[in-house]
């Protein structure tokens, strides 16, 4: 990423996708006004600590990268109400997923999930759980029995709750 980015701070949009970053330097910090960050189809396996200071960011897409677990500083962006992180090499999503009370969509698609947590539960907005299921009969995907959560209020108010292939 150019270095003369971090000196644009009244920055509200900023799309990188296809652009091959392996890394996000930490000044992305220094970009707070940032609302929508699109860092889709490149070569990122982590995400900086310094992403934590975007507060005002509202939709995050990290699809088609190479992230094999939840970026730890996502469940700092409690004000986040999208997130695609598709098509990556996710296996279980985080439990600090819990603290992003303002996600109203999460794609999980085309990623070798074998649980979601129960903290899923604890999302008040959220209307879209998009996740695929493994085809094969070997593995289940396992709930963290968030399904019976009676305060699972995320899943009374979804009203997109979608999977292929499989089952939970």
């Amino acid at each position: 990423m150019p270095p003369e980015l971090a000196g644009l701070g009244y920055l509200e949009h900023l799309s990188l996708n296809e652009n091959l970053i392996s890394a996000i330097p930490s000044f992305i910090g220094n970009l707070t006004n940032l609302t929508k960050l699109w860092l889709g189809s490149n070569h990122l396996n982590a995400l900086p600590g310094e992403m934590a200071n975007l507060q005002k960011l509202k939709e995050l897409v990290l699809d088609k990268n190479m992230l094999t677990v939840m970026p730890p500083v996502l469940g700092k962006l409690s004000n986040l109400e999208t997130l695609s992180i598709k098509d990556n090499k996710i296996y279980s999503v985080s439990e600090s997923i819990g603290m992003m009370k303002g996600l109203q969509s999460i794609r999980l698609q085309g990623n070798p999930l074998q649980s979601l947590p129960w903290q899923l539960g604890d999302l008040p907005n959220l209307k879209e759980l998009l996740f695929d299921t493994p085809s094969s009969g070997r593995r289940r995907l396992r709930c963290g029995s968030w399904v019976q959560q009676p305060r699972c209020a995320s899943l009374r108010v979804c009203t997109r709750l979608r999977k292929r292939g499989g089952w939970i």
